[in-house]
């Protein structure tokens, strides 16, 4: 039986429907929104990965080192730190050998107002910023030396890593359904964007951050350019950050409900109806890879 996806996938617009879709729920902080088509697709897809992906919930993936990260900024000294940037990437010089599993591993920037105004700065214009060409913060992070990990995305980032079909060259395909096996792919790299999206809600929203702080989160040559930027505990009774509704678990966007048979540009079109402040979803020009100067 053909997967849904394998006809929307035949053309590169409609798999762009799907994927800006699911970009459009994770900027405007719908996560569950985002898992709710994620889960459904990927178990009427049936396979050994899709099933892998339903098997790694998100209590399952954690990030470890952010109670020290707490402490480097609260004990930083000079200017208060006002942003964090934490991407989620894999290392530049992987190995292939059969029996090695590979963990994603998390970059990060701490930065002040000296780097930019994030304190004056609205969540929607920061959304904006995460989808131009380059971010006015680059390479002007502080110099605090902080070890994050990211744990229970080991098995299916190894599975990706290894996939056989992450590329469907359509041109050769003459208009014929995309590979149960591509679409799997893309799913799964999905799913995991997700799951490291959740993860650092999790943190921000349990743990928090000294102060107020601005938490940019993403990927790094993923193929899942999304952008999210977080609340920090305790900034709700700023005006600035206060109108942030992606990103605070205390607070939602009312979205409609959803249609598995609406296309990426109908959700985006609802989801700025339901938020006005929306920005447009992150383009897909490796904002992160060079935020983190990874060319």
């Amino acid at each position: 039986m053909v997967h849904r996806l394998q006809e929307a996938f035949a053309t590169l617009e409609g798999e762009r429907d799907y994927t800006q879709g699911l970009a459009a729920w994770i900027a405007a902080g719908d996560l569950d929104r985002a898992e709710e088509v994620l889960a459904a697709d990927l178990a009427a897809l049936d396979t050994d990965l899709a099933r892998l992906c339903l098997a790694t919930p998100r209590a399952a993936v954690e990030i470890s080192g952010w109670a020290e990260l707490v402490d480097a900024v609260d004990m930083h000294e000079g200017a208060p730190i006002t942003a964090l940037t934490i991407g989620l990437a894999n290392e530049l010089d992987v190995a292939f050998e059969k029996d090695i599993p590979h963990a994603p591993v998390l970059l990060h920037g701490l930065y002040t107002d000296e780097a930019f105004a994030f304190s004056s700065t609205s969540p929607a214009e920061l959304r904006a910023l995460c989808a131009a060409d380059e971010a006015p913060w680059a390479e002007r992070e502080e110099d605090i030396e902080l070890y994050l990990e990211i744990d229970g995305l080991t098995a299916i980032n190894t599975a990706l890593l290894r996939h056989k079909r992450r590329y469907f060259i359509r041109e050769d395909a003459e208009g014929a359904p995309a590979p149960r096996a591509y679409v799997e792919a893309v799913l799964a790299a999905w799913l995991r964007a997700l799951r490291f999206h959740q993860a650092v809600a999790t943190e921000v929203a349990v743990q928090g951050l000294p102060g107020r702080v601005a938490v940019i989160s993403g990927t790094v040559d993923m193929g899942t350019e999304a952008a999210m930027v977080h609340l920090a505990k305790g900034a709700l009774t700023d005006d600035t950050f206060g109108s942030l509704a992606a990103v605070s678990l205390q607070r939602k966007v009312p979205l409609p409900a959803y249609d598995p048979n609406a296309t990426g540009s109908a959700i985006r079109r609802k989801v700025v109806a339901a938020e006005t402040e929306l920005a447009p979803p992150p383009r897909k020009l490796g904002f992160f890879a060079r935020l983190f100067g990874r060319r």
